[in-house]
């Protein structure tokens, strides 16, 4: 695999209601291991494949799942590999199967036959759209949405772990949550967005749904990763030194 650098733009995660500013958002997107560059505000890691962290605080946090976005004219995919955590569920297919996840659990996300939209128990691939949260609203454009994405679950986040703010300068701030991690390696793409996303239940029942939203919000569109580099902004934009390969429709 090339090795080419990493830039991780922060993710700051602010949902549904505002906090404080010493609390723990209550969904966030962590790579450990990066190391933070305050005069660009960006994460920097020497190589393709990283580990990604879920991390869950504060409340219940039902049917998380993560959308790894990408080029529409590309051709790849993405591996994962889970690392902590667990989830049981009936699938995308409700075909009777139950589906279930857990460390050591490896599974390559990839798209339909032609680049076309396919579904399997444990993600679908969409070709050109924008994720659709618990409460039937989109994951907001930023820039990025509508494209091709892969939507893969995660499952439910609790609150029986420790969690912290891993936003440098707030290390240490700390609430009740779960976090999951997943080893990933992204091939063949551009660029790869990840935005973790959905819902919590109030107590009048009504849904609420939460994510780890972009760090800039929409209007200037994605931005040109420079050569040789694997650039991850705000939920995850990941843009890398491959070659483009218009596909075959």
């Amino acid at each position: 695999m090339k090795q080419a650098i990493v830039k991780i733009i922060l993710l700051i995660a602010v949902l549904v209601v505002v906090a404080p500013a010493d609390a723990v958002p209550n969904l966030q997107i962590y790579i450990p291991g990066a190391s933070y560059d305050e005069a660009t505000e960006t994460w920097i890691i020497n190589s393709l494949e990283y580990d990604l962290w879920v991390v869950g605080a504060n409340q219940d946090i039902f049917d998380v799942k993560a959308a790894f976005a990408a080029p529409v004219d590309e051709d790849g995919s993405v591996a994962v590999t889970w690392k902590q955590g667990t989830t049981t569920w009936a699938g995308y297919l409700d075909d009777g199967n139950t589906v279930s996840r857990g460390p050591g659990s490896y599974e390559v996300l990839s798209e339909g036959p032609g680049g076309g939209d396919t579904t399997t128990d444990s993600y679908f691939f969409e070709d050109n759209g924008t994720p659709v949260m618990g409460d039937g609203g989109s994951v907001p454009r930023h820039g990025v949405f509508p494209t091709s994405y892969y939507e893969y679950y995660i499952g439910d986040f609790g609150t029986d772990q420790t969690v912290q703010n891993y936003f440098p300068g707030e290390f240490g701030d700390t609430a009740s949550g779960e976090i999951k991690q997943f080893h990933i390696v992204v091939s063949g793409y551009t660029w790869v967005d990840i935005v973790a996303y959905d819902h919590v239940v109030k107590s009048n029942a009504k849904i609420h749904s939460v994510f780890s939203p972009f760090s800039h919000d929409g209007g200037g569109g994605v931005p040109i990763p420079e050569p040789m580099s694997l650039v991850l902004m705000g939920t995850g934009l990941v843009a890398g030194a491959t070659v483009m390969r218009k596909r075959v429709r």
